[in-house]
């Protein structure tokens, strides 16, 4: 592919775009992490530290299966739906969606299916937890929920229907917990924060699904075998980025569930929840960027591509480095916010604050690799990280406790960032590091 150097002032064009959707990225995604940041806080102060790691554990454990339950889909998902869109194509559109919203259900039905019959046995043999048992019981229900709308949100992601993707991905289900929760509580009724994440999950399935039928009809037949095998090929090599994904975040949970208590868990979700506040602008700039990259590669213009990965990453860097240097140097006034329990993480934010601000400063690389057709290098590099993260994280967590989640934690993340930058210079041909 030769390197088009933005004849005709395209670029501008480009940033533009980005500029435009990143605003309402930025405001959405404000929204998202206000939403989950206040019910982390809502569930340390009225559950306290071991029973709030209860709740963190069990939504863990339900965020991890949902993802799987979309079967990979995500990427490759926007990366079709926006060919598709700008080739005019509504019929595939149409058929693609159906057919992955449509695995998704039936696959994420059975999963909460066997989590909820299986709790009691995951809670005393895995975790060693007997007061988790009903806690997930309860919470499996979330499932199906968070995975049919997950995988419509990615649909509208590849429309760059950006507002539509973040609000059903990510804003709708930690908004809705909250206000069901205190809703529930102000009328007199005992309500549980499982039962209110079960509420809210469902209610945005349904609404994303009917927000997404009502423009995009189901289609008259879904699409074939031969239709679907570029998708599919894709999708194999993304199911993978994906499953190790979920390692390297949630493996020091799950490992600290498994090895410590519940208290090492709650304070270990906060720091981390917190540690996100950093990749804000991470997130929410990928959110509109990745279909760019999509479509500028698929065009050719890998000139324009370069300028706008190296803009956006600049820009995260000049947003993410005053909030890493807060919780660097204040973070147990940050985490006073949870309740005093919570105060004895600020070495944890730390070091989490570290990983999060070099994954900010490298910039979407995972992205462009995605965007490009490189998903197989970023399987590579994903496997290497999810390797890492699992067996790390189980050695530093037996010898060191939460301080060895938090070091791996952040060692993975400084691992797969560099390995996919030096990846995207070798394939594309430049840097996107905004450092």
């Amino acid at each position: 592919m030769s390197k088009n150097r933005d004849p005709g002032g395209k670029l501008d064009v480009h940033l533009r775009e980005i500029g435009g959707g990143a605003i309402v990225a930025f405001g959405m995604k404000g929204i998202a992490f206000g939403g989950t940041f206040l019910l982390s806080i809502a569930a340390a102060r009225m559950l306290g530290a071991k029973l709030a790691g209860l709740y963190f554990l069990s939504l863990t454990i339900v965020t991890v299966v949902s993802t799987l339950a979309r079967l990979g889909v995500e990427k490759p998902l926007v990366r079709h739906v926006a060919a598709f869109h700008a080739a005019a194509d509504a019929a595939s559109i149409r058929g693609f969606a159906a057919a992955s919203a449509g695995m998704g259900a039936l696959v994420s039905v059975a999963a909460a299916l066997a989590f909820s019959l299986g709790a009691d046995w995951l809670a005393t043999h895995v975790f060693d937890e007997p007061g988790l048992a009903p806690v997930l019981a309860l919470m499996a229900w979330a499932i199906p929920g968070m995975t049919i709308a997950g995988i419509l949100s990615f649909a509208f992601q590849g429309l760059r229907r950006i507002a539509l993707h973040l609000l059903y991905f990510s804003v709708l289900t930690p908004l809705l917990t909250l206000a069901l929760y205190f809703a529930a509580r102000l009328a007199g009724f005992d309500a549980s924060l499982a039962a209110a994440t079960v509420v809210a999950a469902t209610m945005t399935a349904i609404l994303a699904v009917a927000t997404w039928f009502s423009a995009w009809p189901w289609p008259s037949r879904l699409p074939d075998r031969a239709t679907l095998r570029p998708f599919r090929s894709s999708n194999r090599a993304t199911q993978i980025v994906v499953a190790s994904q979920l390692a390297m975040q949630w493996a020091p949970t799950l490992w600290l569930g498994a090895l410590e208590d519940s208290t090492s868990v709650a304070r270990y979700h906060v720091a981390g929840r917190t540690a996100l506040l950093i990749g804000f602008v991470l997130i929410a700039v990928n959110s509109i960027a990745a279909p760019k990259f999509a479509s500028l590669y698929a065009q050719g213009e890998t000139g324009a591509l370069e300028r706008v990965a190296r803009q956006t990453s600049r820009l995260m860097v000049a947003t993410a480095l005053p909030i890493a240097a807060v919780f660097a140097i204040w973070p147990e006034v940050v985490l006073r916010l949870f309740g005093s329990e919570f105060t004895a993480a600020g070495p944890l934010l730390r070091i989490l604050a570290i990983g999060q601000f070099f994954s900010s400063a490298m910039g979407s690389v995972s992205n462009l690799l995605l965007m490009t057709g490189h998903e197989r290098d970023f399987r590579n590099i994903c496997l290497v990280g999810s390797t890492l993260s699992v067996v790390g994280s189980y050695i530093a967590i037996g010898r060191f406790g939460e301080m060895g989640a938090a070091w791996v934690s952040c060692g993975t993340l400084i691992l797969i960032n560099v390995l996919a930058g030096l990846m995207v210079r070798h394939r594309l041909g430049f840097r996107s590091a905004g450092l």
